[in-house]
């Protein structure tokens, strides 16, 4: 046997495989795509997955009502994703994802002072990532920004705002550091 095929066989890649066709019957539109576990999905008939996805272990996606999430093809998503949506959130062919990054459309009003952060009222602001993106490890995505086609976000950023095609931006918040 072809050592490759003994590797994916016998690695658990299979069981990742195998998990991300049962996720199939359940999202709204999906191609071919394998899902790392431990994963936690809330709002599954929400999701929508491009062809050729790969998504890696500790997955949390949370979709609430109303809330769309799109991811297109040739997608990579490192390990430990936290998606919470609300509103739409749309992620572009080709886009790389490390790991341990937040991609968030919600927010609490920060002027009622007088209420617990919980009571505040949620703002929505719709979350867009372009194709051929690179969010870097441990990247924070905020509500309201827009990152188009060829973005690079420096590891550990907190990223609001709109990002033009081809922009590196890196900081906390994030400043644009270069267009290539």
């Amino acid at each position: 046997m072809n050592k490759k095929l003994f590797k994916f066989l016998f690695d658990g890649r299979i069981f990742w495989l195998l998990r991300g066709l049962i996720f199939k019957l359940f999202v709204k539109k999906s191609g071919f795509f394998y899902l790392g576990k431990p994963i936690y999905i809330h709002g599954l008939s929400r999701l929508s997955i491009g062809n050729k996805v790969g998504i890696f272990p500790g997955l949390r996606l949370e979709i609430l009502p109303n809330g769309f999430f799109s991811i297109g093809n040739n997608v990579s998503i490192g390990q430990n994703l936290h998606v919470v949506v609300k509103g739409d959130l749309s992620i572009g062919d080709s886009t790389i994802i490390s790991g341990n990054v937040l991609i968030t459309d919600l927010e609490n009003r920060a002027d009622q002072v007088n209420y617990r952060y919980s009571d505040r009222e949620e703002i929505v602001k719709d979350v867009y990532i372009g194709n051929n993106c690179f969010i870097g490890y441990g990247a924070v995505i905020l509500p309201g920004a827009r990152l188009e086609d060829g973005c690079i976000v420096g590891a550990n950023s907190v990223v609001k705002g709109h990002y033009h095609k081809n922009s590196i931006v890196a900081g906390v918040p994030s400043k644009l550091i270069r267009i290539i």
